[in-house]
């Protein structure tokens, strides 16, 4: 049949041809697709059986971790897990065997267990001997009727009789961290001790170390005899302990299977840490100790392990070590390697012995820094008649901590001139009916200015100065400051500068700070404050009796010195009218050290003067521009003082610094700053009690 474009012949008949293109091209997309979802289902069972690949090893690695504590291990958990994904009862138990087998090769011996006395009861009690050596156990523990271990079944080989490390507690077996290099030849004594000292050393956790030891690793109902199938052990636990009994010449360095051992770590490249014995360890320390014959000694012993030389029983064993040694790294090598380990131990020896040396200074020195403590606080409230019972009783605490009695002589001393200086008179004192039956006694006058107290005090030919028979701590010489003569807890370190006149009356001081005491923040015990008093603190016994000092004395550092040291300053104004506290080149100069310092200063007055302040802010402008008036007449370079000399000294000193002009601008500033506040006091007064 023939057919006509767009026909195409088709078996008997005729077929449009786009249709049959359409319908391949249909077979082919549906083709493509099906391999396309096989290929993503494919992809998707593998990706899915991954995943439960990683869950089932992971599930095992939590397995292997808990049944290093069997007994608490929740095994049927796990092993629903595993029988929901595929794996049969007799496949988990044998997994379960080779975890257990794993596990009991790799398990080393805890540090904690070698050291406990549960260990050193059982190697007692089962030889009878205080002392015995690891020989000596190895015949009670296993060759006898009554052998450790024999009733349990090996996890290694499915018999009974197990390794010891699969007997001890759970918590004492863990994978090894070190291999000890060790002899059986030793003592329970000397391996705990010799273990003492590494731990020590090492400063680690008993519990974290887990030992590669023959005695405890092997299945001796296998073999009874010193293992030597240490290789990998050596390489799995990548450190070494090597265990000597001596440092001079040890037995254990002469051993065959010992030279082997350190051949291995030197092979590998492992580091050796040596421990020993403790009294081993203290010998060294004290041969040491003796300088250059120890050291000597030392070098000596050193040089005299040569692995060369090192012998065997048996000839074979002998000739089988020195071939591999020959054949790798030689003797030389391993020697060096023992040697740097010796040098290491020494080094640590070494170290421990200064840091000892310098841990005994180091608590001697806080000893000694705690006594001087106590000194200094002793000495605030020693009496004079007891100088000769603290000296006595100081000396007996310091000789033992490096003072010799001259040095403690010494101290004592300076503290006590160091005292006599930073001293303030106590508030406390200051108000007290103490002082002022002194000052009335003295000068026969019910309220004296303190210019008549001068007098009273250290001038009358009828009267003694005060202190004269009293030895000044600060030059040891008769004659001393007031506040070296008042009662003994009235004197301690100044808290406050006090700023004022000696023309003030006592009545004025005492009112002044009895208003300062009232309105002092935060409130504070009058006994808990002191204030540097130059009446007080000054040695007047010199300015005064014997004039060979005066209060200009190095005055720029001596006001600094006073003021920073107690760090505020109280100035008592006797009035705000006219206040004679102005008309003092002292008190002018002590307000502009103060301003300099940046320090707070605190203004007082007496309680008529207050009351006159608060009369003339509560008439208004006419009575704020009256007290403006009076204190804004500061005048510096008209200001005076009783002696001459420390007038001109105050005032050169002025004009050393800013000026006269300048000193006036920071005082008057000062004053007009205080008025505010107490304009700004009494305004909040009558807020509140109109409220």
């Amino acid at each position: 049949m023939e057919c006509s474009f767009p026909l195409v012949e088709l078996g008997d008949g005729c077929m449009w041809w786009p249709l049959m293109v359409a319908a391949a091209f249909s077979f082919c997309f549906c083709l493509a697709g099906f391999l396309c979802i096989l290929s993503l289902w494919k992809r998707h069972m593998w990706r899915r059986h991954e995943r439960i690949g990683d869950k089932i090893n992971k599930r095992f690695e939590t397995v292997f971790q808990e049944m290093w504590d069997e007994a608490n291990c929740t095994l049927d958990v796990h092993a629903q897990f595993l029988f929901k994904h595929g794996y049969s009862q007799s496949e988990f138990h044998s997994c379960l065997s080779k975890i257990r087998a794993r596990q009991s090769e790799m398990a080393g011996v805890s540090l904690r267990y070698l050291l406990s006395k549960e260990f050193a009861e059982l190697a007692r009690g089962r030889t009878h001997l205080t002392d015995p050596s690891f020989k000596e156990m190895k015949v009670s523990f296993w060759l006898n009727e009554n052998a450790i271990g024999k009733d349990m079944v090996c996890p290694r080989d499915g018999r009974l009789g197990c390794a010891l490390v699969d007997w001890i507690p759970r918590a004492d077996r863990r994978q090894k961290t070190h291999f000890l290099s060790w002899s059986w030849r030793y003592t329970l004594e000397q391996v705990q001790s010799a273990l003492r000292v590494f731990q020590a050393n090492a400063v680690v956790e008993a519990n974290s170390i887990f030992f590669h030891m023959c005695f405890f690793v092997t299945n001796h109902f296998r073999i009874i005899s010193d293992d030597h199938s240490f290789e990998d052990p050596i390489r799995l636990t990548g450190q070494m302990v090597m265990m000597l009994d001596s440092w001079d010449q040890p037995p254990h360095m002469k051993r065959i299977w010992t030279l082997y051992e350190q051949f291995r770590a030197c092979q590998l490249k492992i580091p050796i840490t040596i421990t020993m014995p403790e009294d081993a360890w203290n010998h060294l320390r004290q041969t040491m100790l003796r300088g250059e014959e120890g050291l000597s000694a030392i070098s000596n012993a050193l040089a005299a392990i040569r692995c060369e030389e090192v012998e065997a029983f048996d000839p074979r064993e002998e000739q089988w070590v020195k071939t591999q040694i020959e054949q790798t790294v030689g003797f030389r090598a391993v020697d060096q390697h023992i040697d740097q380990a010796m040098r290491q131990m020494l080094g640590s020896v070494f170290q421990s012995t200064f840091s000892e040396a310098l841990s005994a200074d180091t608590q001697k020195e806080r000893e000694r820094k705690q006594t001087m403590r106590d000194l200094e606080e002793e000495l605030w409230l020693e009496e004079r008649h007891e100088q000769g019972v603290t000296l006595d009783k100081y000396t007996q605490l310091l000789e033992p901590l490096g003072m010799c009695s001259e040095d403690v002589k010494q101290e004592l001393q300076q503290r006590r001139a160091h005292q006599s200086e930073q001293a303030g008179v106590s508030l406390r004192y200051v108000l007290s009916n103490e002082f002022h039956r002194l000052a009335f006694w003295r000068t026969g006058l019910e309220n004296p200015t303190f210019n008549d107290m001068k007098e009273a005090f250290w001038l009358k030919e009828e009267q003694a100065p005060i202190g004269k028979d009293i030895v000044c701590p600060r030059d040891g010489r008769l004659g001393c400051a007031l506040v070296d003569w008042i009662p003994r807890a009235d004197r301690r370190p100044q808290t406050h500068f006090l700023s004022w006149t000696w023309k003030y009356t006592m009545g004025q001081l005492r009112s002044a700070l009895e208003m300062f005491r009232m309105n002092v923040s935060p409130a504070r015990d009058s006994s808990s404050i002191f204030l540097y008093m130059c009446f007080f603190s000054n040695n007047q016994f010199r300015i005064i009796v014997e004039q060979v000092a005066a209060g200009s004395d190095d005055l720029e550092n001596s006001f600094q010195k006073n003021l920073t040291r107690a760090g505020k300053m109280v100035a008592v104004l006797d009035t705000w009218e006219d206040p004679v506290y102005l008309k003092r080149v002292w008190t002018v100069y002590e307000q502009f050290v103060a301003c300099s310092l940046k320090l707070p200063v605190e203004f007082v007055m007496p309680k008529t003067s207050m009351a006159s302040l608060h009369s003339h802010i509560g008439q208004g402008k006419s009575g704020l521009r009256k007290i403006t008036t009076s204190i804004c007449k500061v005048d510096s370079e008209q200001a005076r003082a009783w002696k001459p000399e420390d007038e001109q000294r105050v005032k050169s000193a002025i004009q050393r610094s800013v000026g006269f002009q300048q000193v006036d601008r920071h005082v008057r500033n000062a004053l007009v700053d205080w008025i505010g506040q107490a304009v700004r006091h009494q305004f909040q007064e009558l807020v509140e009690g109109a409220g």
